[in-house]
This record gives structure tokens, C-alpha cells and sequence, in this order.
């Protein structure tokens, strides 16, 4: 994990001097570029290159999703955890040690921000404990949080909880919200 997390400096300065050359950066080119940095790396890196990772690549996966678990979350459930990454990275993409930590480079606070809004939903926590090996992987994972979320929030707001309590937690809620990828305020 160490070597691949040493071509972070290289990869941000890489896809900020892309971005500063391409005026209009598509995903779709931005997902070109991943992929050919992750053959890159691959190649750069000889251990890899030899090493049995691709055959043990969800070995990986669970290591990895562990460890950001460990140092990032208060240990809550890393199952929550696991399921963001299948939802916003896709299986196919899980399966890439190198694209596994680009997309945590890019996207660790909008995760973050995934797994704490997901244990303020009784919902979606129990859909995930419940099912976790005949999940269905939502396609827009953070607009369902959001909808789930902002349900719970309106239905605890009719049922006249405290006010000042309540006022918290959709202060907290909205905090949360406007740290994911996808969240625009109107």
C-alpha cells in the first residue's frame, strides 16, 4: 500500500497539469487518464508487476477498505464502508489496487461523509447489515443517502421531536450532505 501511496504527489500534479491543459475535462477522460496512470504504476513498480495481486485482488480490496476503517471512522461497521466503495467505484474497478486509492485520493471526504450520513439512517444501516451478500449496488449511492436521509429528518420534524435536538441534526446532516460529490444546495 506504501508504494502505491508514494505516487500520490505524482498523480496530483499530473491530473492538475491535465486539468489546467483540457479546459472541459470530461469523467470520461479523467477515467482514461486513471486508467493509463494505473498501468503506469503497475509498471513502475516490479513488485507488483510479479506479485499475485491481481489473483488476490479482493484480498486487497478488504485490506484496504479495513485499513481507511481503522484511521478514519470512529468504528461503527466496515461493511457501510465496503458497500460505498462497490457503489461509487464499481466492481470492476475495486478489483485495481491503483485505482482503489486514486479514487480514495479523490473522493475520501464525499466516502466520509457517505458512511456517517448512512449510520444516521436506520434504513439504509439495516438494508446493509441485513442483505450484505445479495446487496444491489446502488448505481447513485449518495442521492439515495440524501432522499433517505432528508425523509427521516422531515418525519422527525412532524413527530415534534425537541427542537434545538433536531436543529443539530439537520445541521449535521446538512454539513454531511454538502460534502458529498454529487450534492448541490438550491
Amino acid at each position: 500500500m506504501k508504494k502505491i501511496e508514494n505516487f500520490k504527489t505524482l498523480y496530483e500534479e499530473e491530473i492538475s497539469i491535465l486539468r489546467r491543459n483540457t479546459k472541459n475535462l470530461s469523467h470520461e477522460n479523467c477515467e482514461k487518464y486513471n486508467r493509463k496512470f494505473s498501468e503506469k504504476v503497475f509498471r513502475s513498480i516490479t513488485l507488483l508487476d510479479s506479485s499475485p495481486l491481481l489473483d488476490a485482488s479482493d484480498l486487497y480490496f478488504k485490506d484496504f477498505v479495513n485499513m481507511i476503517y481503522s484511521n478514519e471512522t470512529l468504528a461503527k461497521n466496515m461493511s457501510v464502508l465496503s458497500y460505498i466503495f462497490k457503489c461509487k467505484l464499481g466492481r470492476e474497478c475495486i478489483t485495481n489496487p491503483i485505482l482503489l486509492h486514486i479514487f480514495w485520493w479523490n473522493n475520501a471526504s464525499s466516502t466520509l461523509a457517505a458512511f456517517q450520513l448512512i449510520h444516521e439512517c436506520p434504513l439504509i444501516f439495516n438494508e446493509i447489515m441485513m442483505n450484505n451478500d445479495e446487496l444491489v449496488y446502488a448505481e447513485n449511492i449518495e442521492q439515495y443517502i440524501v432522499n433517505e436521509v432528508s425523509s427521516l429528518m422531515l418525519k422527525k420534524l412532524s413527530h415534534s421531536q425537541d427542537i434545538v435536538i433536531l436543529q443539530l441534526e439537520i445541521r449535521n446532516v446538512l454539513n454531511l450532505c454538502g460534502k458529498l460529490s454529487d450534492f448541490k444546495t438550491t
